[in-house]
């Protein structure tokens, strides 16, 4: 079965950042929304970044604002169940209270699928059709009902839909899914600070 992947939000791995606005404008805010990465976009990645952890260790998964900054063992999980799928763009991250172990990564998802069944969803202002259409964002926690056929073979993918003008547009944006192997491999080298809410499928 698949599942949306979401941020724990356990306190002890809540990170806090601290960045210029142009940082957000000029890199991050497009990393999540540009259908296709660009060499300007790439250009503008942060070298470092300062990120305070609340507790006493980093978290292997680092949640930003629906953007994912991961160690190098999570990277290699994702690459070693889809190879040049997805891009990771390393950025050291600076703290006074606890030096980073080890450089992590931007973690940029190379694939927006088309897969949420609307009928057969629940969204934060209701279940299906009329639920979408008073807020298209999908429950935290809720149903969520994804189509088989577009999601086989596939291990990591956000949320998006294909315009009729053929280009790749994110839908559910901030919506992250993975296949159950990619799951179990997260869930056997005890990443922290992901969870995992399992999909239905049709």
């Amino acid at each position: 079965m698949p599942y949306r992947l979401i941020p724990g939000y356990a306190m002890k791995w809540k990170v806090r950042w601290s960045y210029e606005d142009a940082v957000e404008d000029n890199f991050i805010a497009p990393l999540r929304y540009l259908a296709h990465l660009t060499p300007e976009l790439l250009s503008n990645a942060p070298k470092q970044l300062s990120a305070t952890p609340v507790g006493r260790e980093w978290p292997d998964m680092i949640a930003n604002s629906s953007q994912w900054v991961v160690r190098p063992a999570v990277k290699d999980s994702i690459e070693k169940l889809e190879p040049h799928v997805h891009t990771f763009i390393p950025v050291e991250l600076l703290s006074k209270k606890h030096a980073a172990p080890e450089l992590f990564y931007f973690l940029r998802i190379g694939q927006a699928i088309d897969a949420v069944v609307i009928e057969k969803s629940e969204f934060v202002e209701g279940f299906g059709i009329s639920g979408f259409k008073k807020s298209p964002y999908l429950a935290p926690a809720g149903k969520t009902t994804l189509r088989a056929e577009q999601i086989s073979g596939k291990h990591l993918w956000r949320g998006g839909w294909v315009s009729p003008k053929g280009d790749v547009v994110d839908r559910f944006w901030c919506d992250i899914f993975c296949s159950d192997a990619l799951r179990d491999a997260f869930v056997h080298a005890k990443f922290r600070d992901c969870r995992f809410i399992e999909c239905d499928v049709e």
